[in-house]
């Protein structure tokens, strides 16, 4: 009898012992399989730890019962991490999402395409000078016919006779005068819509209001715009609106790459 209490005894110690190991060796010994992942995710991210990964590791802090630990490399420096010994299969799915995205990354960094602006500019240099005597053409033409449209406008709002040819041109339908609109509807070609409005709009009669007001109300956008493209092609500064892009799309890059999406 007293035989079997110590046999049951030395049971109880040997099972609370060899408990106890397995424990310790659980807790402090490093798991392969997620030291694995996880250093194989860090390589993959070059050399740092993933995003991803950084809910599930703890440094600096003692292991519990309910955690594990791993010894792994990151930036060339030797690290511990701390993780829950429940999250093992989380955290090597964490690591093969993050492999994975790693690998895109380097996929999409590697194949690389870019405009080879210096080299289509030497191939097209024989085309400059007929090109700039294009423009130069371009540019007389633009300012001579924007004079003469201005011209008839300002006559149509200030002289109530060449007004009046102009009104009864377009009732009949003169040819050179007026031209068919898609509705057909009667339209003239040398004053545009904008002068017709300003004088409608302004019914001198009765309302007093300046129509030359209205007209330049109406025009003032297609005046800047005209100047602003006479001066980029006076000027030779064709690429300043190209520029103007480049920098607004490099911000939004910025941005993006700023939110880490």
């Amino acid at each position: 009898m007293k035989s079997k209490r110590i046999t049951t005894v030395l049971f109880c110690i040997i099972l609370t012992v060899l408990m106890c190991i397995g424990m310790y060796q659980k807790v402090y010994a490093d798991s392969a399989a997620v030291k694995t992942a996880v250093q194989g995710a860090i390589d993959a991210n070059n050399g740092a730890l993933p995003a991803n990964l950084a809910g599930y590791l703890t440094v600096g802090v003692v292991p519990s019962a309910t955690q594990s630990t791993i010894t792994v490399t990151v930036n060339g420096v030797t690290t511990t991490y701390v993780y829950e010994t429940a999250q093992e299969t989380n955290i090597i799915n964490a690591c093969s999402n993050a492999s994975a995205n790693s690998s895109v990354t380097a996929a999409m960094d590697t194949f690389t395409l870019k405009a080879d602006v210096g080299g289509a500019t030497g191939t097209m240099s024989g085309f400059q000078k007929p090109l700039e005597v294009f423009l130069g053409i371009l540019v007389t033409l633009i300012t001579i016919g924007m004079t003469i449209f201005t011209a008839f406008d300002l006559c149509y709002i200030a002289f109530p006779v060449f007004r009046g040819k102009m009104d009864e041109a377009k009732a009949n339908g003169t040819k050179g005068v007026t031209k068919t609109g898609k509705g057909g509807e009667t339209k003239l070609t040398i004053v545009t819509e904008d002068a017709q409005y300003a004088v409608v709009a302004a019914d001198m009669a009765n309302s007093g209001e300046n129509p030359f007001l209205l007209y330049f109300k109406k025009r003032v956008v297609s005046f800047v715009v005209l100047a602003v493209l006479l001066f980029v092609l006076v000027t030779g500064k064709i690429n300043i609106l190209a520029n103007i892009g480049i920098k607004l799309a490099d911000g939004i890059l910025n941005m993006i790459n700023g939110s880490g999406l």
